[in-house]
């Protein structure tokens, strides 16, 4: 490893320490009730309030499986069954 450089795994590992930290599963919960997850602005204006940057959030947002994001898509979904049609029998 080179002085001074971080590895990949390591940058890794720190963002995703960073992320738990500003942005807990418990402040995202709640955030739910405020803001609309599938609404670029409003997921904007949650990363302004929270004092992180757009990616970092969407990021988080989608490891506490909060929204789904697909590849070249700028759509917002709630989940990834969203996107293939796939939902539940019980969902209204």
């Amino acid at each position: 490893m080179t002085e001074g450089r971080d590895t990949p795994d390591l940058r890794s590992a720190l963002d995703c320490y960073q992320s738990v930290l500003l942005m807990p599963a418990w402040l995202m919960k709640e955030a739910a009730d405020r803001f609309d997850f599938t609404k670029w602005p409003d997921l904007y204006r949650l990363a302004e309030q929270s004092q992180v940057n757009i990616s970092n959030l969407a990021v988080r947002l989608q490891r506490l499986g909060m929204i789904y994001l697909r590849d070249g898509d700028k759509t917002i979904y709630r989940s990834q069954d969203e996107v293939t049609g796939q939902g539940s029998l019980f969902s209204s």
